[in-house]
């Protein structure tokens, strides 16, 4: 039935000539009229040699290029053309010249034109339609680019063509390789076709057209037609002849298309080649149609067939032994197709092929010839900082050249159709490609679910296939991009598979209809996931799919952490796949600075003016838009490389091939052995012999020098190199490489001098140490050394400050709002009081200093300082950091200072030579290097966070003659040099620099010494940095040494120099540990920690100590021949024993990884999820946790998932009390910020209770959900358990609501603009004064209302309460609020923070629902006085689900008591069950029955429970 199906679905489609209207353009049920239908774009040749780049560089004598200079005119909009400019008489003077290919946008900026400039955006249309009829020319907003007066630019070509002779009595066609988004054609004024698709070839037969001599081509596009709903790529939006323009011709009877599929024998020792081949034309009276298949020139198969008609015919070619194609061994052979008649020639077609096979294993795992493949891709636009869309055939090749020396393998066509030479080039150099249809309706997902979207989304991957399918590189073909999850994706998913069942198929949107499933952006414990279920699927006897990482770790500015983390699961999950880099190149355009000559930038969204825009969400390249490389390209080379190196505990080296196909043989190994990252001390060949692909050996080593100093390190570092040159790379490219430590040192402590002339001031508020020849101030204002002279000369002018802020990165996007807030850009300093002593023996000066530098609210960090000055200069200098709010995501926390220009040669031993950070380093290896402050810097299209140095051990920054500072770790640290200052580049989130250019550069050096600098994550989209790497505030000691150089020293000198540790003490860190104990650790070997609490007098620390009540701590560190360190101290507030927490009731949860649970587990990584997908309850949502003790509370803590924004609360009200079902008023109403970082609500002084609710009343987002990562309380006393008895409200039976202050019942009243509910006084047994309550599922205030069928809803305007039926969402919700005994307070849900009251109280008085202050009801059930247990909703208990592994949700009509019994009838297992709540049994595997009962012994159901461990 599918088969019938899709030749008339395209009947509708692809129009004749004569159905020709001009307004196909706008009409989305057309793609194209006239346009040939799709074939292999291989040309007629007369020779052999002429195979070579077929679709770039053609050596056909029967093709013409058309590319060069057309003339142009632009118009705003299609009513605007020139009428008949197509006529072969019509004149073109005035016309614009315009190159061909070239984007008319870009060719407008390079040349002055005010024509549409490029525009920018990524998931938006930047034109608005008629939802109905998807026309294009919707009014538009004014500040638009495409706005009402240029709603539609259209661009008319024309040019003339000489025809060549020879040609003559061919047929003749026209193509163009990529026109966006829309065109018609003519010839000599003949009207030719119509087609859209922008990234495919359309193809037109002219022969009834042209004529001898010369010929006039014209063309008209459009900006926007109805194909651009389906090219809503995340790129440029530029339009006009982006792709080479040709002619070519065929002979009347021809070869008009053909296939190639290849079968093998089980060990690939023979190849069948199944040549389809298609011909065409005038029948031949002597056909005949030959395939060879040659080697070099050789011929290794042929076969021939006669042809007795024009159908298409199938011919096999048997290839022995074929050497076959990988992106390893990119193997290709010449296939040579021949039309004959009799002995003659007629047509002539050829191509390069290769042979391959691609299958999946039943583990899952997807393979090439057989063999596992990893694909180390990229995803790839095609794009030119030059000319923007256009890209030459060369530029191609430098690309991928570029990309297999940065060991890439494979690519996607993100998110169309490359460049036909593309494909070539793959083929030729070895690249996988997952080649991707022109489809994503990114704009509105939806239409993947309109049928009028159908047929174009089918044809565009029909004709992508078609195209393209002879390509050996092609191992996949997806759907498109991002274009939803509709059905229209099933009907592509079999218009691929009927022209190609060779190949696998993908689609990120929704994988159930293609081959293998897949993901982008997914994180870590996501692709773990993935991995273990496919492997356990794989284990059941159930054959996985594949599963690809189609777009991953989102390479924008300085990104891509974690990239190994991932990779590590790749290889060992054998259904994964791999991962596509989203992706290659940075698109940015090349534009000159204004002023400046020869001074360019790259420009991105909103440069050109273009609304709306995305700014510079278009680089995300791995390289950038000029292919040049930065440290994310080092460190993707580095995880992609071929050979990998693991050095054992005893000292042997395993090396692995990582390759599928090719031994180890093109590669030459040699090892050095570096002292202190530097000095070679041995070095060698390593010989691997010959390593088999995915192969291990192990060789034996002895590096470690007999005579290794104990005070330095010892490095080997291997090195891979090729043996041989390659096309991509000359012989001894490495292509990999790795370093690990030998031998790490033993400083000894630096040797204060035993004697000086130290001399100390105190004058106009600077504190100065003076020794000889040199001077360190202090500045009292500032709180910290604040000048450095040697010899009359400044080495340092800016105090060392305390810092937390750096520029932020296109990654720290997500947390620049709570950075703003905090106030990180510009702490303010309060500084402390001094404390100076001189030794007696004048040989040091100690200074020490308490500071508090202040953000803005909360966020504050106290700083301990001690700076030892000694006679020979040096400065020891040692600091403890307090943050006030811990577990705070910070950019930093380290010191900064200035020195004067000059000071630009910078020398460190730690990682480099490239910039690197905690989760993206392993490309950097650990050895001194040097260059100036500048070449530190990587100039990212958006200024940024760059340069930084991790696992630094000393720097130095040293003037022209040698002189300036060095800077010693104890232990290690990271360090940044930089001519600018952040904070001059960066004001908040929406006001900073743009562009490099565009930056103050300073003459200084800023120097930052970081105890942490953030690492990098992938946020800017994708997950964020990884928890493991992640920079939270905590207390922090920090120190180092600062030396004085005053003369030139070698880099081994300042080796030799730095060896040496601080004869300081590190500060003690007192930690709080969940369990109520405190650990006090120094990092300083060996030493003393003495401990006071409370003031009770010092001793020695040994173990952790258990400190319930918490206290004033005191601690310091002592060891022989150091320095004691200062004191820290730190209160530690009450314990509040988490382990005694549970769930009392929730309204929602996800369950699994996302239950409620999670919320107060311990773990800031797990996190509760309301429930999503179906059903998708929209806030209110409510959590109650029982505490297990009664506590005083003074905070309340909330933190948001640190994965996403997705469910963070926004509005919340906080309750605390003694009953989980009773609840007063709330404690807190408020909103927390869009953060990950723990908030903290203060509580009001009385807040007491065993139980809290939080009630989230609306999401950050806008969203139906609620989560949190954690929830806690700060509390400072346990109190005794509460006697006070709470009523348990149990709505069974009919009620009176009675006012409380005028004793009159609420009723109902229909009839009245002000609602339907009053205050009467009820006459005997009066209907509409009875009230029934039914309690909303999973909430423990919740009700509706209602008077015999007349619910109490929101009227109009939300003041008034009417009679309706609503009963399942907000509009219908009453809280009631415990006021004490049988009364309550009543609130509407719908409005927020107000309550039910009445402007008088008597008789006929309505109820509004938005007062700010609430009327008192008492309510009473009718057939009695005074409380009664009400019922809680229908008597109807709810269990699930049936089968468990352990975990049931239990929703009870009531609060109830569990039973649970075996199938013997015998009693294992019992617990309350005040409310909904997520409950655990723990019992074997059975059949259980669970009975529930009601604590008034009303209700009880049975229900029959299976428990799966």
């Amino acid at each position: 039935m599918q088969k019938l199906f899709l030749p008339a679905l395209f009947a509708a489609v692809a129009l004749s000539a004569g159905a020709q209207t001009m307004t196909e353009w706008d009409d989305v049920s057309v793609t194209s009229v006239n346009r040939e239908t799709a074939t292999d774009l291989a040309l007629p040749l007369t020779d052999i040699s002429q195979i070579e780049d077929v679709a770039g560089k053609s050596q056909s004598p029967y093709y013409m290029s058309l590319n060069g200079i057309w003339k142009f005119k632009w118009v705003p909009a299609p009513s605007a053309a020139p009428a008949g400019f197509q006529a072969e008489t019509f004149s073109t003077a005035g016309w614009d010249d315009i190159t061909v290919p070239c984007p008319w946008q870009i060719y407008a900026v390079r040349n002055g034109k005010n024509w549409d400039k490029p525009l920018y955006v990524n998931t938006s249309y930047p034109f608005t339609y008629d939802g109905s009829t998807f026309s294009v020319m919707a009014s538009r907003p004014s500040d638009w680019t495409y706005n009402n007066s240029r709603k539609n630019p259209v661009g008319c070509y024309r040019r003339d063509f000489d025809l060549p002779a020879d040609w003559d009595g061919r047929d003749i066609y026209a193509r163009f390789n990529g026109v966006g988004h829309g065109f018609y054609l003519w010839v000599n004024g003949k009207y030719i076709g119509y087609s859209e698709d922008s990234y495919l070839p359309a193809e037109f037969k002219i022969t009834d057209a042209v004529k001898p001599g010369k010929n006039t081509i014209s063309a008209q596009v459009y900006r926007f037609t109805s194909g651009s709903f389906l090219e809503c790529q995340d790129y440029w939006r530029l339009t006009g002849i982006m792709r080479d323009v040709s002619i070519w011709s065929a002979p009347k009877s021809q070869i008009r298309d053909f296939v190639l599929t290849t079968t093998f024998s089980g060990d690939y020792s023979l190849a069948k080649a199944l040549v389809e081949v298609v011909p065409d034309g005038q029948p031949l009276a002597d056909g005949s149609v030959e395939v060879k298949i040659l080697d070099n020139g050789a011929v290794v198969g042929s076969a021939t067939s006669p042809l007795t008609s024009m159908r298409p015919l199938t011919l096999a070619v048997d290839v022995t032994a074929p050497r076959l194609w990988s992106a390893e061994t990119p193997e290709l052979y010449d296939m040579v197709i021949t039309l004959k008649e009799g002995d003659k020639v007629v047509d002539m077609r050829g191509r390069k092929i290769g042979f391959r096979e691609i299958g999946v294993r039943n583990d899952g795992a997807l393979t090439i010839n057989g063999r596992r493949i990893l694909f180390r891709g990229v995803d790839r636009h095609d794009f030119s900082e030059e000319t923007g869309r256009t890209i030459s055939y060369e530029e191609v090749e430098q690309e991928i050249l570029n990309m297999k020396r940065i060991n890439i393998n494979a690519v996607r066509t993100s998110h169309y159709p490359n460049n036909p030479y593309f494909y070539d080039l793959c083929d030729k150099y070895g690249i996988y490609v997952l080649a991707e249809a022109n489809v994503e309706c990114h704009g509105n997902m939806n239409l993947s679910h309109e049928v009028k979207f159908r047929n174009a989304m089918v044809e565009r991957s029909q004709n992508h296939v078609r195209r393209y399918r002879n390509h050996p590189s092609i191992f996949m073909w997806s759907y498109g991009n991002e274009s939803g999850n509709g059905d229209n994706f099933k009907y592509v998913e079999e218009a691929i598979k009927a022209l190609d069942k060779s190949r696998l198929t993908h689609y990120e949107g929704n994988s159930q209809w293609s081959d293998v499933t897949s993901t982008m952006y997914a994180n870590v414990s996501s692709i773990e996931g993935i991995g273990k279920e496919r492997q356990s699927q794989a284990a059941s006897g159930k054959k996985p799919r594949p599963h690809i990482q189609c777009e991953s770790s989102h390479a924008m500015g300085n990104s891509m952490g974690a990239v190994r983390d991932l990779w590590n699961l790749y290889e060992k999950y054998p259904a994964l796949t791999g991962e596509f880099i989203w992706d290659y190149k940075d698109q940015g355009i090349k534009m000159p600075v204004s002023g400046k000559p020869g001074t360019y930038y790259w420009a991105y969204g909103g440069d050109f003016g273009d609304r709306p825009n995305d700014n510079n969400f278009c680089c995300n390249g791995l390289v950038f838009p000029d292919l040049s490389w930065s440290a994310k390209t080092y460190n993707t080379k580095k995880v992609y490389q071929p050979l990998d190196f693991f050095m054992q505990p005893d000292g042997s080296v395993t090396v692995t091939n990582k390759l599928a196909f090719k031994n180890s043989d093109d590669y030459a190994v040699t090892y050095t052995v570096l002292e202190d990252g530097l000095v070679p001390v041995a070095s060698g060949n390593l010989e691997i012999g010959s390593i088999a692909p995915g192969e291990s050996i192990n060789i034996p080593l002895s590096l470690l020098p007999a005579d290794a100093k104990e005070n330095a390190e010892y490095f080997v570092r291997f090195s891979a190199v090729q043996k041989a040159d390659t096309p991509w790379a000359k012989a001894g490219y490495e292509v990999a490489s790795e370093q690990a430590v030998l031998k790490s040192a033993v400083k000894p402590p630096y040797q204060v001098p035993q004697t000086g002339s130290l001399t100390t001031a105190d004058e106009n508020g600077i504190i100065t140490v003076s020794g000889n020849g040199f001077t360190v101030s202090f500045s009292k204002a500032a709180g910290t050394l604040s000048e450095y002279t040697l010899g009359g000369k400044i080495f340092i002018d800016s105090p060392l400050r305390f810092n937390a802020f750096r520029l932020p990165t296109d990654n720290d996007k997500t947390r620049t709002e709570s950075w703003d807030k905090m106030g990180l850009r510009n702490l303010a300093v309060t500084p402390g009081e001094w404390k100076v002593t001189r030794s007696d023996a004048g040989s040091t000066v100690d200074l020490s200093v308490e500071n508090l530098y202040k953000g803005s609210g909360n966020y504050s960090f106290k700083v301990n300082m001690t700076f030892k000055v000694c006679a020979d200069g040096v400065v020891l200098f040692s600091a403890a950091i307090t943050p006030a709010m811990k577990d705070v995501v910070l950019p930093k926390m380290g010191f900064r200072t200035e020195m004067p220009g000059g000071f630009d040669r910078f020398t460190w031993f730690g990682r480099g030579p490239w910039e690197n950070y905690l989760d993206r380093k392993e490309a950097c290896f650990e050895g001194v290097y040097s260059g100036t402050v500048a070449e530190q810097r990587t100039e990212y299209v958006l200024p940024q966070e760059t340069g930084n140095k991790e696992d630094v051990r000393w720097m130095s920054l040293t003037d022209d003659e040698g002189r300036g500072l060095m800077f010693v770790a104890p232990g290690l640290m990271a360090a940044t040099v930089e001519n600018w200052r952040p904070e001059e580049i960066y004001r908040d989130r929406n006001n900073r620099v743009r562009h490099p250019y565009q930056v103050s550069y300073i003459d200084k050096t800023v120097v930052s010494l970081d105890a942490f600098n953030r690492a990098l994550g992938n946020a800017s989209c994708g997950p964020d940095v990884y928890d493991k790497y992640e920079l939270k505030s905590h207390f922090a000691p920090f120190g180092f040494i600062i030396m004085p150089l005053d003369a030139p020293l070698t880099e081994a000198q300042m080796a030799e120099k730095a060896r040496v540790s601080s004869p300081v003490c590190s500060p003690v860190e007192i930690i709080s540990n969940s369990d109520g104990t405190v650990t006090l650790k120094t990092s300083t070997p060996g030493a003393r920690i003495m401990y006071d609490v409370d003031g009770k007098g010092y001793s020695e620390y040994t173990a952790p100590m258990f400190l319930p009540d918490g206290g004033m701590i005191s601690a310091y560190a002592c060891a022989d021949g150091y320095f004691d360190s200062f004191v820290t101290t730190a209160r530690l507030g009450l314990f509040v024993d988490k382990s005694l927490w549970k769930i009392s009731n929730v309204s929602s949860e996800q369950g699994g990884g996302e239950k409620a649970a999670n919320a107060i587990d311990g773990k800031v990584t797990t996190i509760w999820h309301t429930h999503y997908g179906n059903p998708e309850p929209a806030c209110p949502h409510e959590i109650v946790v029982d505490m297990g003790k009664r506590y005083d509370l003074s905070e309340f803590i909330y933190q948001g998932r640190s994965d996403g924004s997705n469910g963070r609360i926004k509005g919340y009200e906080l309750y605390f009390g003694d009953s989980p079902t009773c609840w007063g008023a709330p404690a807190v109403i408020g909103e927390f910020s869009n953060t990950p970082d723990p908030q903290i609500v203060l509580l009001p002084s009385g807040t007491q209770g065993r139980y809290f609710k939080l009630v989230a009343t609306s999401e950050v987002n806008g969203k139906a959900w609620a989560s949190a990562a954690e929830l806690s309380v700060t509390a400072t006393a346990v109190l005794p358990e509460s006697t006070a008895e709470f009523p348990v409200f149990r709505p069974r039976g009919q009620h009176l609501i009675i006012e409380k202050s005028s004793g009159r019942n609420l009723h109902y009243g229909k009839g009245s603009t002000e609602g339907d509910f009053m205050l009467g006084v009820p006459k005997g047994d009066t209907e509409e004064y009875k009230f029934n309550f039914t309690r909303v599922p999973g909430f423990t205030s919740l009700y509706t209302i209602r008077n015999g069928s007349n619910v109490m809803n929101r009227g109009d305007g939300g003041w008034r309460i009417v009679s309706g039926n609503v009963t399942d969402g907000k509009d219908g919700w009453f809280r009631l609020e415990h006021v004490s005994g049988n009364e309550y307070r009543l609130s509407a849900q719908w409005e927020n923070r107000k309550y039910l009251n009445f402007d008088r109280f008597d008789s006929g008085s309505f109820v509004y629902a938005n007062k700010d202050r609430g009327a008192v009801f008492t309510i009473e059930n009718f057939s009695s006085s005074g409380v009664d247990n009400i019922e809680a909703g229908s008597a109807v208990n709810t269990v699930y689900p049936a089968v468990t592994s352990g975990e049931i949700t239990i929703e009870p009509a009531a609060p109830s008591k569990a039973s649970v019994v075996n199938i013997s009838g015998s009693y294992v297992d019992g617990f309350d069950v005040p409310c909904k709540g997520t409950y655990r049994l723990d019992v074997p595997n059975s059949v259980y029955l669970l009975i529930l009962t009601s604590d008034d012994n009303t209700v009880t159901t049975t229900h029959k429970i299976i428990v799966r461990h």
